[in-house]
């Protein structure tokens, strides 16, 4: 089976349909199982790659708006963000991404993973056993070696004043933070080399939203962990908050704990 070639046509397909739903995208259709509005740009994305990845023999999904769907122990699982960065397609904002990573689960490992950039026809892939690509160009991170003067990518949109307290060091020891507004295709920039690190510590992000660009970033020689360093675990049967530190190598990922810790 061709990953890549269905994982593409998924992706842009969902780009199409939503493209021709116009401005009836942005109205709200109804509430995900993780509590977030869902809007009809989203509904349609999400329908529309189902259908597409349908033709996949024994594939189950893990999808933002709907939760799991099929059997659990079908030898693969899907699991998509039709459309993450939806604030950003809300509000005009031409910065969002469709994201679909594949998990084998026989070997429980995600095996394929596509994070596409519809505004830009900017496709990121990975495959086991293979370098990451965009548009069929392997790329690379960056070559930072640590925190100070780095370009570093951080999510504090709906957080507290603890975690802004504990980000407050990591922030003041870069040389420039950003936040584009769509977490996956961050991290997969990231793996591209635009930014050198991508943190997102409120305990929010979903796997959903970043189970493919954390693969492709490792595909690339990245390193992807929680706040403690452990790696990210597949869950099935919940879309609970986590959090990430998304790095060039293991040597930034474990400044960033450190600073993170007061250290």
């Amino acid at each position: 089976m061709s990953w890549k070639s269905l994982l593409s046509d998924a992706c842009r397909e969902a780009a199409r349909v939503i493209d021709s739903i116009g401005d009836r995208g942005k109205e709200y259709v109804g509430q995900g199982p993780s509590g977030d509005r869902t809007l009809l740009a989203d509904a349609v994305s999400e329908s529309t790659i189902l259908n597409v990845i349908s033709s996949a023999s024994e594939i189950s999904f893990l999808t933002e708006e709907q939760g799991f769907v099929g059997k659990k122990d079908n030898a693969y699982i899907a699991i998509i963000d039709p459309l993450d960065g939806s604030s950003n397609y809300l509000r005009g904002i031409p910065f969002y991404c469709i994201s679909i990573a594949i998990f084998d689960n026989r070997i429980k490992r995600v095996v394929a993973a596509s994070v596409f950039d519809p505004l830009r026809d900017v496709m990121y892939y990975a495959e086991i056993g293979k370098r990451a690509i965009r548009n069929d160009k392997e790329i690379a991170h960056s070559q930072a070696v640590r925190v100070k003067g780095s370009i570093l990518g951080v999510d504090i949109n709906h957080t507290n004043e603890a975690v802004l307290s504990k980000l407050s060091k990591l922030i003041l020891s870069a040389g420039r933070t950003v936040h584009l507004g769509a977490n996956a295709l961050e991290i997969c920039y990231v793996a591209d080399g635009k930014i050198d690190c991508f943190v997102d510590v409120r305990g929010l992000i979903r796997q959903t939203d970043v189970m493919a660009a954390c693969y492709i970033l490792e595909m690339a020689g990245g390193s992807v962990s929680d706040e403690k360093g452990r790696s990210l675990s597949v869950q099935l049967d919940k879309l609970t908050g986590k959090n990430i530190i998304a790095a060039p190598t293991k040597d930034i990922q474990r400044e960033v704990i450190s600073i993170l810790k007061g250290r």
